[in-house]
């Protein structure tokens, strides 16, 4: 009787331990056999939201999931074409990596359907495409807009990080290329306490196709941030698409 309680106090410690030592560590990206970094859960999305100040959200790799990164297909924009393009290549990544299959389409047959019924390339109108054509796959569509000044700029840097810590997703913003505004698909942003030295990772639809991970570029946060914003004079705020 005593070996078989001793037994039974040995196992509920060994599951005990497991669950402790598995809860916070992030294993996505190793279970596929990558060797990105694996992130440390050090933040919530309550303290990414109501941080006052960049050095209250602490270092840390945020990233979408790789079910996203394994099932998108890049194709090369047409001229002018990159708004309905980036939307195409973003909303294929998380509907496909969903559905654990291809099945949403990613063709420039695709992409002029979608540029038809927009219309225009207003971000806006890809939201209302979102909302009217793809509302059985996403939850939520909602496009952030913030002033470009310091208070827009901060409160966009948090619904960025929110949005890949809570969603694990890809999303869509307007930088400038160029001298112009271009759309791009952001994917991971290696952030670091205080904001300065960050880095995103992103894809971009003026690039020929090839492997994911040759695929994604990366920039200095910052520089990214302000090619959002000051420098951008395609918009009149900081733009970013929000797929859910």
């Amino acid at each position: 009787m005593k070996t078989f309680v001793f037994f039974v106090a040995l196992l509920m410690m060994l599951v005990s331990c497991e669950k402790e030592d598995s809860s916070p560590i992030m294993n996505d990206q190793s279970s596929n056999g990558n060797s990105a970094p694996v992130p440390i859960m050090r933040n919530s999305s309550s303290s990414i939201l109501n941080a006052a100040n960049a050095s209250q959200i602490s270092t840390q790799f945020f990233t979408s999931k790789w079910a996203y990164k394994n099932k998108y297909v890049h194709t090369t924009q047409y001229s002018g074409e990159c708004s309905w393009t980036s939307y195409v290549l973003c909303a294929a990544a998380i509907i496909n990596g969903d559905l654990g299959y291809y099945y949403y389409p990613v063709t420039h047959t695709k992409i002029t359907y979608v540029k038809n019924w927009c219309g225009s390339s207003y971000i806006e109108d890809l939201r209302d495409y979102a909302n009217a054509k793809d509302n059985a796959y996403f939850w939520n569509v909602y496009l952030c807009k913030q002033s470009k000044n310091s208070t827009g700029r901060f409160n966009m840097i948090k619904q960025m990080l929110y949005h890949i810590y809570v969603y694990q997703k890809p999303f869509i913003v307007i930088i400038t290329s160029n001298n112009i505004g271009h759309y791009v698909v952001v994917w991971d942003i290696d952030w670091v306490c205080g904001g300065s030295g960050s880095t995103v990772y992103y894809t971009d639809p003026l690039d020929s196709p090839t492997t994911f991970m040759s695929q994604v570029k990366t920039m200095n946060f910052t520089t990214f941030l302000d090619r959002m914003g000051p420098s951008n004079n395609y918009v009149s705020k900081y733009c970013a698409l929000f797929l859910r």
